[in-house]
C-alpha cells in the first residue's frame, strides 16, 4: 500500500497547484461545517423555542448562505478534480504510447495485440481513477468529516463518543465488504478478459468448428464461460447490496441510540432542543 502510495503521490506531483487549491476549499468547507450545527442549535434554541422572528430569520438565512458557499466549493473542486483525471490519462496515454513504439518487434510476437491494448486501457483508466477518487476525493471527505467531528465534539462530547463508536464499526465494516468487492472486480475482469478471447478464437476457428461439426460442444463452452460472468456479476451486486444494508442499518441504530441517550440528558437539563437537533442532523 505505501508503494502504491508513493507512485500515486509521483503521478500527482505535475499537479500541485490545483491539489493545493481544492485542499484550501477543503478547509475552507471544514471551518463551515463547524459552524453550521452552532447555527442550528441558536435557530431552534434562540429562534423557535423562543418564537424570535428576527432570529429565526437570520440563523436561517445564515444556515442557507453557508450552506451554499459548500456546495459551490464542492462544484469547484470536482472540476479540479475531472481536470487532473483527464490530464493525467492524457499525459500517462502519451507515455505509454511512446515506450510502445520503441518497443522490440519480437515482444508483438508473443503478445496479443487486443490483449495488449486491453491491458493498457485497463491501466490508465485504473490509475486515473485512483488518483481521482480513491486520493483526492477521499482527502476532502475526511477533512470536511474532521470539521463536522469537531463541531459535534463541542456541542457534546458523550454524544460524539457514540457517533465515534459507530464510525468505527462502519469503517471496520466497510473495509472488509471493500477488499471483497476488489478481489470480485479482479475475478471479474480476468473471467470478462477470457471470454473475449473465447469469442475471438471461436470466429478465428469458425471453419474447423463447421468442418468437424463441433457446435454442441462451442455451446457447451459458451454457456459455461457466460454462467462464470454472470455469477461474478451476481457477487458483485451482492457485495453492493450488502454494503447498502449494513450502512442503512447502522444508521438505524445510531438514530436510536442517540435518541436514547440524548433524551435521558433532556430529562436531566443537560442537553437543550438546539443542541439535539443539531447533533442528529450533523451526526448522520
Amino acid at each position: 500500500e505505501y508503494i502504491v502510495l508513493k507512485k500515486i503521490i509521483h503521478f500527482l506531483s505535475p499537479f500541485k497547484r490545483k491539489i493545493a487549491m481544492s485542499f484550501f476549499l477543503s478547509l475552507t468547507s471544514a471551518v463551515l461545517c463547524i459552524v453550521l450545527p452552532f447555527l442550528n442549535k441558536l435557530l431552534i434554541d434562540n429562534g423557535m423555542m423562543s418564537m424570535n422572528i428576527a432570529n429565526i430569520i437570520k440563523y436561517s438565512l445564515g444556515i442557507a448562505c453557508i450552506g451554499l458557499i459548500i456546495q459551490v466549493f464542492t462544484f469547484f473542486q470536482s472540476k479540479i478534480h475531472i481536470r487532473i483525471q483527464n490530464e493525467l490519462s492524457k499525459s500517462l496515454g502519451y507515455t505509454v504510447f511512446k515506450h510502445l513504439l520503441r518497443l522490440k518487434s519480437g515482444y508483438f510476437d508473443t503478445k496479443d495485440s487486443f490483449e495488449l491494448i486491453t491491458e493498457i486501457e485497463t491501466d490508465v483508466d485504473e490509475i486515473t481513477q485512483m488518483a481521482n477518487e480513491q486520493f483526492l476525493d477521499v482527502i476532502v471527505n475526511l477533512v470536511k468529516m474532521l470539521g463536522a467531528c469537531v463541531g459535534l465534539i463541542i456541542i457534546d462530547p458523550v454524544l460524539s463518543l457514540i457517533v465515534f463508536v459507530f464510525m468505527i464499526i462502519r469503517y471496520a465494516v466497510a473495509e472488509y465488504l471493500t477488499s471483497k468487492r476488489r478481489n470480485a472486480f479482479d475475478k471479474d475482469f480476468r473471467l470478462c478478459q477470457d471470454m473475449a478471447f473465447w469469442y475471438s478464437d471461436t470466429i478465428n476457428g469458425l471453419k474447423i468448428i463447421k468442418l468437424w461439426n463441433l457446435y454442441k460442444n462451442k455451446e457447451n463452452e459458451f454457456v459455461k464461460v457466460r454462467s462464470d460472468l454472470l455469477l461474478s456479476h451476481q457477487k458483485i451486486s451482492e457485495i453492493f447490496a450488502k454494503e447498502n444494508f449494513f450502512s442503512s442499518t447502522l444508521d438505524v441504530l445510531l438514530t436510536f441510540s442517540i435518541y436514547l441517550f440524548a433524551g435521558l440528558m433532556l430529562i436531566d437539563n443537560k442537553l437543550s432542543m438546539g443542541e439535539l437537533f443539531s447533533f442528529i442532523a450533523y451526526s448522520q
